[in-house]
């Protein structure tokens, strides 16, 4: 019974997802990399297994309704066609012409999934789901008083419950079918070798090879962040608050300046452009946010970033507030300097708050991705904290994190009374002389020793108009 469908329609079938379709395990799963068959498989196994049986009934899960009705929905129709009865599209229902059903349901709330006995059950991309899905699905798996098949179709997404239901806990009644990316016979060439090109590290192996990962020690990110990212949705709104920029600047044999947009804690745009000076479509991409709402602009200033940051203060109205931003300075304040190496960790430590609140949306460049799982932080002899050298990530097979710096800066706390604080303390000298500098720094607000808030507005702009950046 098992191959009785894929005999008689015609389906084509990698040699995995053959294995998967024909598979009698009570429960199973297809873990596959990105354009590896998923769906496809998970369709054909319905339609090989229990789809012929008459009077049964199915049900299809997805974790979203874009997702159920882009991908599941659809395939499912497209593979079923020939034995189908009738659609009830408002009921996102499937009536077969022997009486069987079909009915399909997101796991946004998996608590609505309780309901009528099943006969089997498919949860697609069923490692985003809640691990209360797996549970509640199959506990509906009785019906006719037998137990039901459970299958579920996915890309590994860390070592979460799929991985402890079908690796930790295994047993005679999981069975489980691995199919990476460049081994789907159906996929061309260009296609793969243009995906591998966007993955590295890490990330590649759980988009691409469909591994489990874990979180590795001293991750700057955990993968549950990330995939959070990249879940959420996220658009510009008319009265969302101001746009953001930060810039990543391409240094010497370098290949990328990047660009990434956002709006509080949504993401806009990231564009990435591998011309030899890219201050002209960069200057153009950033025009193009103007009506917007565009107010700030956090650049790299470290190298050829100084000029490309020049320019934009030339080109851009001064109502655009251009901040150069040289990672490998001190942090912005005492305070920040007391738990931070320099100002680089102390922004990707903000950036990784960030995500560990939830508060990044619409983070779907998969290179970008891959950056950010693949950076590491440790702490120095005085308990600060660091973030791993450039030479050190490469030694490892990481390459220069630019995309991920991009976004740092557009995320980077407002920096422009923080760095000028920085500078009215740390860098002085070229402007206080050495009787000033030696002023304690909580000396009256009209001496130069004083903090910069301290500072009357004469008095700064005074200073800002002698200082030399």
């Amino acid at each position: 019974m098992a191959t009785t469908a894929p005999e008689r329609l015609p389906l084509s079938l990698s040699r995995t997802q053959r294995e998967f379709v024909q598979d009698e395990h009570l429960y199973s799963l297809f873990l596959g990399g990105i354009g590896a068959g998923k769906s496809h498989a998970g369709a054909v196994k319905a339609l090989a297994q229990e789809v012929i049986r008459p009077n049964t009934l199915g049900l299809v899960v997805a974790p979203t309704y874009p997702m159920l009705r882009d991908a599941s929905w659809r395939t499912s129709l497209e593979l079923w066609g020939p034995l189908i009865a009738e659609v009830v599209r408002s009921e996102m229902r499937v009536v077969f012409k022997n009486g069987s059903e079909a009915i399909f349901r997101t796991a946004d709330d998996p608590e609505r999934l309780r309901g009528p006995n099943m006969s089997w059950a498919w949860i697609d991309e069923a490692a985003i789901c809640h691990p209360d899905t797996w549970k509640i699905v199959i506990g509906r798996l009785r019906q006719h008083g037998r137990a039901g098949r459970a299958w579920l179709t996915t890309t590994p997404k860390g070592m979460n419950w799929v991985y402890e239901v079908f690796v930790t806990r295994a047993g005679d009644d999981t069975a489980m079918f691995r199919a990476a990316t460049r081994l789907n016979p159906f996929l061309s060439t260009d296609y793969v070798r243009s995906l591998t090109s966007q993955y590295e590290g890490e990330f590649a192996a759980q988009e691409l090879e469909a591994e489990f990962i874990s979180d590795q020690a001293g991750a700057l990110m955990e993968w549950k962040w990330l995939e959070g990212a990249r879940e959420r949705p996220a658009h510009w709104a008319e009265r969302g608050g101001e746009v953001v920029a930060g810039i990543d600047v391409a240094g010497p044999g370098e290949d990328e300046t990047v660009v990434y947009v956002r709006q509080a804690s949504r993401i806009l745009e990231m564009r990435a452009f591998q011309d030899s000076d890219s201050r002209g479509p960069v200057l153009a991409m950033l025009q193009s946010w103007l009506h917007k709402g565009l107010k700030t602009i956090n650049a790299d200033s470290a190298g050829q970033g100084w000029y490309f940051v020049e320019h934009l203060k030339d080109s851009l109205p001064a109502t655009i507030e251009v901040n150069g931003v040289n990672v490998g300075e001190r942090p912005s304040t005492d305070e920040a300097a007391e738990r931070n190496a320099n100002l680089k960790a102390e922004l990707y430590w903000a950036l990784r708050e960030r995500f560990r609140d939830g508060a990044v949306s619409g983070l779907t460049d998969p290179l970008t991705l891959s950056q950010l799982s693949g950076i590491r932080y440790g702490h120095d002899s005085r308990g600060r904290v660091k973030i791993e050298s450039k030479d050190d990530a490469s030694k490892r097979g990481d390459k220069s994190p630019d995309r991920a710096e991009a976004l740092m800066l557009a995320f980077a706390p407002r920096l422009q009374d923080q760095m000028l604080a920085t500078a009215w303390q740390g860098q002085a000298a070229n402007v206080l002389t050495p009787d000033e500098m030696r002023m304690p720094w909580n000396a009256p607000s009209e001496r130069p020793g004083a903090p910069w808030a301290a500072q009357s507005a004469d008095k700064q702009s005074d200073w800002l108009g002698k200082a030399t950046w």
